[in-house]
């Protein structure tokens, strides 16, 4: 006697692997040299910039390289810099549909999405000997790359190992 084991309800992850643009990582920096207080909100050290929407020079390279997605509409975009030991606390984007993360350095496979529905699984369905039975996953990303994935999905940055600095550019989108 044979059995299946199927998961059931996927959600999408996205990984649009690419080269750095030249100069989004020296905007990156520029920006928070001219405004280095930033805000504090799931950051635990580290900068989070205020809403960078109207100063954002990318957006025809946003365009182009979220294609794949969803037609959706960017409401807020924000810039990340993690020194070491720096990292972003559990939290996830309430009312967006979509969050994109844009790398301009490798993220060090800290990024860590988290199964939405958390504990309230079963003890056997966690006890299975299966890949798609995970209650978190890291996710690799070098620079340039992005990563895209639905707001509700619960996620963190773990601690920046490494004394260069991690730095990428948050999204949150809105689907019609």
């Amino acid at each position: 006697m044979t059995a299946n084991v199927e998961s059931l309800f996927g959600i999408p992850l996205w990984v649009i692997e690419g080269d750095l643009l030249e100069g989004s990582l020296d905007w990156a920096l520029d920006f928070r040299n001219k405004n280095p207080d930033g805000v504090q909100m799931t950051n635990q050290g580290g900068y989070h910039s205020k809403d960078v929407n109207d100063e954002f020079p990318f957006y025809d390279h946003l365009q182009e390289r979220i294609q794949t997605l969803p037609r959706c509409k960017v409401v807020s975009i924000w810039i990340n810099i993690n020194g070491q030991g720096d990292y972003n606390s559990i939290h996830t984007h309430p009312l967006i549909d979509l969050s994109l993360v844009w790398y301009l350095t490798d993220n060090q496979n800290t990024l860590r999405l988290m199964d939405p529905l958390g504990d309230m699984k079963h003890k056997i369905l966690r006890s299975l000997d299966h890949k798609n039975m995970n209650t978190s996953n890291l996710v690799r990303a070098t620079a340039g790359d992005m990563v895209a994935f639905p707001g509700f999905i619960p996620h963190l940055v773990e601690p920046n190992r490494e004394e260069t600095e991690r730095v990428s550019i948050a999204f949150n989108l809105v689907c019609p």
